[in-house]
Parts: structure tokens; C-alpha cells; sequence
């Protein structure tokens, strides 16, 4: 009973300190992009090395883009392709 007790409140303070790493993440992340601030400028705002920083925007990015993809950018189907080569033949 104690261990198990020890293992909850173990897997709480991960949880915990996941969650702290992803908001700082996050932070990065949008920094990068709201401002438009250089990965030597995040290297230097939060203390964190340049190639910290530029993996950082990377992973969050393709998390981005792999959740978002589908839904903002569907496949196309067929009849999509054939309306698209119409209206380039159009105003092409």
C-alpha cells in the first residue's frame, strides 16, 4: 500500500513537471513565431542553447502539422483534381 501511495504521488509530480515543460515549450514556440525573434534571440531571453531552442520550434511544429493537416488540408478527391485542371484550363 505505502509503495503504491509513493508510485501516485511519484506519477503526479511527473505529470506535473510534463506539463511545466510543455507550457515552456509553448512559450518558445510562439515567441519564435509571434515575434519573429531568432533562435540566438530565445538562446538569450531564456537561457537556453541555440540548438535547444531551434528543436524546440521543430518538434512543435510537426505536432502542429500532423494534428492540423488533415482538417486544414484534406486530400483531394478525384472530382477535385478534374475541377481544379478545369479552372486552370480556364484561366490559364
Amino acid at each position: 500500500m505505502f509503495v503504491y501511495a509513493l508510485k501516485e504521488e511519484f506519477d503526479d509530480k511527473i505529470k506535473q513537471i510534463i506539463f511545466r515543460i510543455e507550457i515552456y515549450l509553448l512559450i518558445y514556440f510562439s515567441r519564435y513565431l509571434m515575434s519573429g525573434c531568432s533562435f540566438h534571440d530565445l538562446h538569450f531571453s531564456y537561457r537556453i542553447g541555440i540548438s535547444t531552442a531551434s528543436k524546440t520550434v521543430r518538434e512543435v511544429c510537426i505536432s502542429i502539422w500532423s494534428i492540423m493537416r488533415p482538417e486544414c488540408i484534406p486530400k483531394p478527391t478525384k472530382e477535385q483534381w478534374e475541377l481544379t485542371a478545369l479552372e486552370f484550363e480556364k484561366n490559364g
